[in-house]
This record gives C-alpha cells, structure tokens and sequence, in this order.
C-alpha cells in the first residue's frame, strides 16, 4: 500500500476524522473550533471554517446526516448543522449554519470524559445523543424538537452509540 497523500491540518491536534460514505471527502476538526474538508483523492483542502465554539468547548463527534448535512456535537452539549459542506458544481461554496441546539443541555464544557457522542438513525431520522451525562435523549431532526430521553443507569460517561432499526419491530 503506497501513501497517497499528506493532508497537513495546521493545527496542533486532530480531534475528529469523518468520511464520506461515497464522496473523495474527509472532515478534520481540531482541537477548538476548526472544521477542515479534504479532497482525499487530490490531497486538497476545499475549505475550512468555524464552528463556532464557545470559550473552553471542544468538538467530540462528528456524522454526517443523510449524506449531506455535517452534524458536529461538542462536550458543552450543543450540536450544529452544516450545510454546503459538499457542493458540486458551480454553486455557492459557502457553508451555512442550517441549526443549532442543545443536545444535551446538562453538559458542561471542559471537563474530562467523552463529551458528546451521537449516533444518526436514517430511518426515522432521529440523533441520539449521549456523552457526559445521565441521559441519553432521542431528537427528531426534522422537527428540531426532542422526542424522547432514559436515563443511562450508569455514574460513567456514554463513549460510544450505535443503533439498529428492525422494520417488524420498529425501534430496537
């Protein structure tokens, strides 16, 4: 296996990697506040901007919703929505704020442990989030409104989530 690139980040740590599931696309963010966004293929960056952190936050998960909105949580519990992350063509190459909101309004940044963990469940389009916290809530991303939440029954941080979804059952 040869290397076939050498994507330097500029900064002085990578805190999350994201790719794409079908585009040459890979998503870096620091250690505060910056989003980066690869051409892996061509070893390019494409663009990079903020998101927009408060003072002591930092990004803990990143997934991509539906393909084309970039959701990035941080360990104070808020979650934001990017849009135009990906353009093809000759259209506006801006990023847009598409949402914001707090996932997990108990959550305090700066402290040790997971952060924010999320899992995006396509079917129902739902984002579970977890992390630094006693719950774990369940929020209706067309909506923008929470749908449910259970407590995790645990004095440890969720660091991971991952869902499945049974048609006969429904949510498992």
């Amino acid at each position: 296996m040869d290397q076939s690139a050498v994507l330097d980040n500029e900064s002085d740590m990578t805190s999350n990697l994201l790719f794409h599931p079908y585009e040459n696309v890979l998503i870096v963010t620091d250690d505060f506040d910056g989003i980066s966004v690869w051409n892996f293929e061509a070893g390019k960056k494409e663009k990079s901007f903020s998101n927009c952190n408060q003072d002591e936050s930092r990004m803990t998960c990143v997934d991509w919703l539906n393909d084309r909105i970039l959701a990035v949580g941080c360990d104070d519990g808020t979650v934001r929505l990017w849009d135009n992350v990906i353009i093809h063509g000759s259209g506006d190459k801006s990023v847009k704020l598409a949402s914001a909101f707090f996932a997990a309004p108990d959550m305090n940044a700066g402290l040790r442990g997971s952060g924010l963990v999320m899992e995006y469940q396509a079917t129902n389009r739902s984002l579970i989030c977890a992390g630094n916290s006693s719950l774990v809530r369940v929020w209706d991303v067309a909506a923008e409104q929470l749908s449910g939440q259970f407590l995790t029954g645990s004095d440890v941080c969720v660091t991971c989530l991952t869902t499945a979804y049974d048609n006969t059952v429904g949510e498992v």
